[in-house]
């Protein structure tokens, strides 16, 4: 049975060197010119996450936030550690729920829309600022 072969190349030399199975190293040939403009691998992770510690991902269960453009079945990306700034979509905490809204000014004051009451003092608490939505390809946004 063949084992796969896989390629690396060494600091020291311009050889391309195979890794056997045994871990010994030999040289194979000399690299391709166009090696150096070859494109890493996309990952998703690399770019959305940016404190692996401080992210949450959550996925929207209703059509209530499409007024956001944010709908059902979306995926959330959320970091904990982000400070918020005016129009940032956030989630935040009222007593034992959390709510997705965009963060407003009102009154001189950022708070979130769906948490402003006239003359009543706020009572939120910021759970995480969201950095993406993801949405799925084959929802019916507009129904």
């Amino acid at each position: 049975m063949n084992s796969p072969i896989s390629f690396s190349s060494s600091p020291t030399s311009d050889l391309f060197l195979t890794k056997k199975q045994d871990s010994r190293l030999i040289a194979s040939g000399f690299p391709a010119a166009s090696d150096d403009y070859a494109d890493k691998g996309l990952n998703l992770h690399e770019l959305l996450v940016k404190n692996n510690a401080a992210t949450y991902f959550m996925r929207v269960a209703s059509m209530e936030f499409s007024k956001l453009h944010v709908f059902r079945d979306d995926l959330l990306v959320i970091d904990r550690s982000l400070t918020p700034k005016r129009n940032s979509l956030i989630i935040f905490s009222t007593e034992d729920e959390l709510i997705l809204d965009r963060l407003s000014l009102i009154n001189g004051r950022l708070m979130p829309l769906s948490a402003f009451v006239p003359n009543e003092t706020p009572s939120w608490m910021l759970w995480g600022v969201v950095t993406a939505v993801i949405h799925p390809t084959d929802t019916a946004f507009f129904l």
